[in-house]
């Protein structure tokens, strides 16, 4: 065996491994629903399909506080899936979807939503750095409608939807430092949700948790259905018998990065050394790179 493809083993081993680490997502099951609260990073993949295949009975994510996604493809993939078990989605009152949040929502064989739901979405950025020189970094808006950089939201946009409106509506309704909330126009316009017919008790375990992450999410954000875009600010943006390796979609790439916004506290998750992303927190390009390219800083 070369040299060459031991080294491609080792980085897949490597990637599998990163995104089938221990959670910082809250997961509970109660009856037939899972309550999903906060973040959803390398972890979460694995968490969310092992206890499915632990609770068969579940048959509806429930979404409370979910700011964000840390690792696009992992979160996709898991949509899909999700997807392929005609599992549905539900965001309760008063909860709030951003970014990799709204994403991981339209996988819902059906999705409904109770009083007063925030979705917030916006442009993702591609950041690209060669050797030591600085980041140089991208919105999706800077990329001509063809090129392929679209390609992984957009086409998983198309899958859930049916049409790739949506994406392209999302990624000009605000820039990736900022984030727009949708309006109940939207909503209906592509077909994002339906009013529930019932409402879903939080357990009483989450009620604290779920207010000091709705908190850090979403801080003051009005409800009027109206929409709004604001800055991205600097409050916060058992497992089945065979188990989940991971993220099928961990792949040895160049060196490229990806950031959304977060609206969390800071907090470091490791990535592999050549799929870092990090936030309009981060104060600059060049601080994300000198944490030895293994963590991305977000929710800052």
């Amino acid at each position: 065996m070369t040299s060459f493809l031991r080294t491609l083993m080792l980085l897949s081993v490597l990637l599998v491994s990163a995104c089938a680490q221990q959670t910082r997502t809250t997961l509970e099951v109660d009856g037939d629903r899972l309550f999903l609260l906060g973040t959803f990073d390398h972890g979460t993949y694995k968490a969310v399909l092992d206890t499915l295949d632990a609770h068969p009975e579940v048959d509806t994510l429930v979404f409370t506080a979910n700011g964000g996604s840390v690792d696009d493809e992992c979160t996709l993939d898991l949509g899909r899936e999700v997807r392929r078990r005609g599992i549905n989605t539900h965001l309760i009152e008063g909860g709030v979807l951003a970014s990799g949040g709204v994403s991981l929502f339209l996988a819902g064989a059906e999705r409904t939503v109770e009083a007063t739901p925030l979705f917030g979405v916006h442009s993702w950025q591609h950041c690209s750095q060669s050797g030591e020189q600085p980041a140089t970094c991208r919105d999706a808006t800077d990329y001509p409608a063809g090129d392929e950089q679209h390609l992984l939201h957009k086409s998983y946009i198309s899958e859930m939807l049916g049409s790739d409106a949506f994406y392209w509506h999302s990624i000009r309704a605000a820039p990736s430092g900022s984030i727009h909330w949708l309006t109940d126009a939207d909503l209906e316009e592509f077909g994002l949700s339906r009013p529930s017919d019932h409402a879903v008790a939080l357990p009483t375990s989450l009620r604290a948790p779920f207010l000091k992450e709705l908190k850090a999410v979403c801080g003051e954000c009005e409800r009027d259905g109206t929409g709004s875009t604001s800055k991205a600010r600097g409050g916060k943006d058992a497992s089945g018998s065979a188990g989940h390796l991971g993220c099928a979609s961990m792949r040895v790439r160049d060196r490229s990065f990806r950031k959304l916004p977060r609206q969390a506290d800071t907090s470091k998750v490791e990535f592999p050394a050549n799929r870092c992303r990090y936030s309009a927190g981060v104060s600059s390009s060049k601080e994300s790179w000198e944490r030895s390219s293994l963590y991305s800083s977000i929710h800052q």
